[in-house]
């Protein structure tokens, strides 16, 4: 029990430990790069928004912060929050292996562990990492001791909009505890500037901390990225399915146009424009007239130019399995040309091999039809890709981003067809693969056991995915440069890298440079704006008693074995006395000054402040 006389009272620090105050903690196991640093250094002090392109040491900053709290505080808990159960086990192994934090500290908590286990976890553990959706409840139901929480980490941290639970998570928590630092961690802050705005005031940022990849600080550590857009045509079977498609649509169309409600050619007008003027049509007050007929068209219009723009991007399945996930639409058994034109894709198509959920594959029909050329475009990339560099680079690995996942299953009976140069594995969210799949799908992709990886959106956001060589988006997203930069961040970590989209029409082309320059304009406005210091939040706890300015003490990590889980007590007493035999040992390397400060720092061996950072007090 720490005397009481070393631990502050006072209500912003209550808990502190008065007698590690005079330092903060830098580990030296890593090259010491000034950017992380200086971020490390801010984020101690003010609660930050970090914007750090993909690779460039987020969780690391994370992990500094994380450790300085947990050191500081010997009685209060410290939250990571990431937005998936992957991100979640990916981040508790990094932080135990950046900062050695002991592993009988932390616990990972989602929404497999029970609530009645979840709650003993929360009294008894001090490092909690958490999905968003876990830590609110947990809130919601009062079982989380809230006064104790000193630090919350928020990765993905754009995801913090309207009331994501990000954003319910600090809004609770803050009515029961007031002072708690937040770090708040993303590759890039949002699509738009009203976004960033409210990021920020939803998260309680005070300070910015944004780099790109053109940042002085950073350019040393940011690898070449070479992006190639690639237009894949249509076939000629697909551009006639097409055709026939628009004919379909075109009566619909005209009768809009009749109206006054709509105008253009049917193969130009966009599912975004049937959207808003349905959103329109709903506001009217006078719903007099044809405004029954207008409406029932607009719906049938936004089905029907969803499946359009699936055609023509993803192919004729997707297009087919569209339609019959929505075959009971009331309008389908007028569409006699409709159902027509699937009978004759079906026709067309063929069969396809039935995937089961460990990833078997019923038998293979000759002569698969996969419906578009990006299909065959992908495949020959990637076997060009391995045939290149399997003889030099026997590790060189690739991912394949697509939007849908029904299209995960058609790449990847597709690059089956080209074992063993390509070996295939599909990565998807929790309604197609439970926590244990993807976990051991990012192990045999890093291991090197698979060498392309069909992912989702799920692969985007953070997860460590070792080196990557090849990165190729199957499709564009349509609203979201996140999405593009989050995949691009995939690869060029540690060498060079490659980006290939591959683009069909001229739509999807310009919706994607549209996307690379909304990117690149975003950036420059937060970083040249002043505007943005508007929302920054006010009420910033410094978290660190007054009397103290820490000075940085840069140490070398001595990272112990994780705590093996033995049953029965004479076991776990001997494990103990060997670590408490190692923590003495450790404690012996430390230099006097630290010698009395809390019982954490076992876990350091001293080193000495680097020359060049002397004037930043080491």
């Amino acid at each position: 029990m720490e005397s009481q006389n070393t631990v502050s009272r006072q209500s912003e620090t209550k808990g502190f430990d008065l007698s590690a105050g005079n330092t903060w903690i830098y580990p030296e196991n890593y090259p010491v790069r000034q950017y992380q640093y200086n971020i490390v250094q801010s984020a101690l002090y003010r609660n930050t928004l970090v914007c750090l392109p993909t690779g460039l040491g987020k969780t690391f900053i994370a992990a500094v912060v994380m450790y300085n709290f947990w050191r500081w505080y010997p009685y209060g808990k410290i939250i990571f929050l990431a937005p998936t159960k992957p991100l979640v086990a990916q981040q508790i192994d990094a932080c135990y292996e950046i900062m050695g934090i002991p592993s009988v500290d932390m616990i990972e908590l989602t929404g497999a562990v029970s609530q009645k286990k979840r709650e003993v976890a929360w009294r008894k553990k001090r490092i909690i990492f958490a999905t968003p959706q876990v830590f609110h409840n947990d809130l919601d139901r009062s079982i989380i001791p809230s006064h104790l929480i000193k630090c919350v980490v928020i990765d993905e941290a754009h995801k913090a909009l309207g009331k994501h639970s990000y954003c319910e998570c600090i809004k609770i928590l803050s009515t029961q505890n007031q002072y708690f630092r937040i770090l708040a961690l993303s590759a890039t802050p949002g699509n738009k500037l009203d976004n960033v705005h409210e990021v920020i005031q939803n998260l309680h940022i005070s300070h910015l901390e944004l780099r790109d990849e053109n940042s002085i600080d950073i350019i040393p550590y940011v690898n070449k990225r070479k992006v190639d857009i690639i237009l894949v045509p249509l076939s000629d079977e697909l551009a006639a399915f097409k055709e026939r498609y628009i004919t379909i649509m075109d009566r619909h169309v005209k009768f809009l146009i009749q109206c006054n409600v709509l105008r253009g050619h049917t193969a130009n007008i966009s599912k975004g424009r049937v959207f808003y003027l349905l959103k329109e049509f709903k506001t009217k007050t006078d719903k007099s007239g044809n405004y029954g007929q207008v409406m029932k068209i607009l719906n049938m219009l936004l089905t029907m130019y969803h499946a359009y723009e699936l055609m023509i991007r993803h192919g004729l399945r997707a297009f087919r399995k569209f339609y019959e996930t929505h075959s009971d639409k009331f309008w389908m058994h007028s569409e006699d040309q409709l159902r027509d034109l699937l009978r004759d894709i079906e026709v067309y198509l063929g069969p396809f091999p039935e995937l089961f959920p460990n990833g078997d594959v019923s038998e293979m029909p000759e002569n698969i039809v996969f419906g578009h050329n990006k299909f065959h475009k992908l495949k020959e990339l990637l076997e060009h890709h391995f045939n290149n560099n399997n003889s030099d680079r026997e590790d060189t690995r690739a991912i394949v981003f697509v939007e849908y996942r029904d299209i995960v299953n058609e790449v990847y009976i597709l690059l089956l067809q080209s074992k063993p140069i390509i070996r295939p594995q599909m990565f998807v969210g929790q309604a197609g693969q439970k926590q244990k799949q993807q976990i051991k799908a990012l192990e045999d992709f890093r291991s090197n056991r698979v060498n392309v990886l069909i992912s989702t959106s799920i692969g985007e956001e953070g997860l460590d995915v070792g080196e990557v060589d090849l990165i190729i988006c199957f499709d564009v997203s349509q609203h979201s440069p996140i999405r593009l930069v989050q995949r691009m961040g995939r690869t060029g970590r540690k060498r060079d890298g490659h980006i290939i989209v591959l683009v069909t029409d001229g739509k999807e082309h310009e919706n994607l440079k549209s996307t690379l320059s909304r990117r690149d304009s975003l950036n420059n406005k937060i970083l040249n704006t002043s505007n943005i210091f508007s929302s920054l939040y006010d009420n910033n706890p410094r978290m660190i008693p007054d009397q103290f300015t820490p000075e940085c003490h840069k140490i070398h990590i001595t990272v112990l074995p994780k705590t093996p889980n033995l049953k029965g007590k004479g076991k776990r007493k001997n494990v103990n006395k060997k670590n408490e035999a190692s923590d003495v040992k450790q404690k012996e390397n430390l230099p006097k000054k630290d010698i009395g400060q809390p019982s954490m720092m076992k876990f350091l061996t001293d080193g000495k402040c680097d020359e060049q950072n002397r004037d930043n007090r080491c």
